[in-house]
């Protein structure tokens, strides 16, 4: 894929070695000389070392962290690209739960995707 493409890639895993393969395969992404490359985080928690090695790696990443159970990426993030990430309170569920009763708002990745934009979506 190159010139005007998109790779994105969603993550929601606990293990080092998934970690591992997602950094390589998303900074795989950014050599393949793609235009942008988002990536959706969902339970980042309270350690955001992924995010910052690949924001550090990459010029044009966004980056999309939902986690209800904390109030923004971790300080690990680097300052100078802090613009390129965007943290929203809400969980990842199969269905779309956001209404004024709902504790937790939870929003399906369609749904987060068409909030964020209109974007072509590689799911490893």
């Amino acid at each position: 894929m190159a010139g005007n493409g998109f790779v994105g890639c969603l993550v929601s895993a606990t293990s080092a070695t998934v970690w591992s393969i997602l950094l390589v395969w998303c900074l795989v992404g950014m050599r393949m000389r793609v235009d942008a490359l988002i990536l959706f985080h969902a339970g980042i928690g309270y350690e955001s070392s992924f995010e910052a090695e690949i924001l550090r790696n990459t010029q044009h990443c966004q980056i999309w962290g939902y986690d209800y159970t904390v109030k923004s990426f971790s300080r690990e993030i680097p300052r100078e690209s802090s613009h390129r990430t965007h943290f929203k309170p809400y969980d990842l569920g199969s269905e779309d739960k956001h209404g004024p009763e709902d504790k937790i708002p939870v929003y399906t990745l369609d749904t987060l995707m068409k909030i964020n934009g209109s974007y072509t979506f590689s799911l490893i």
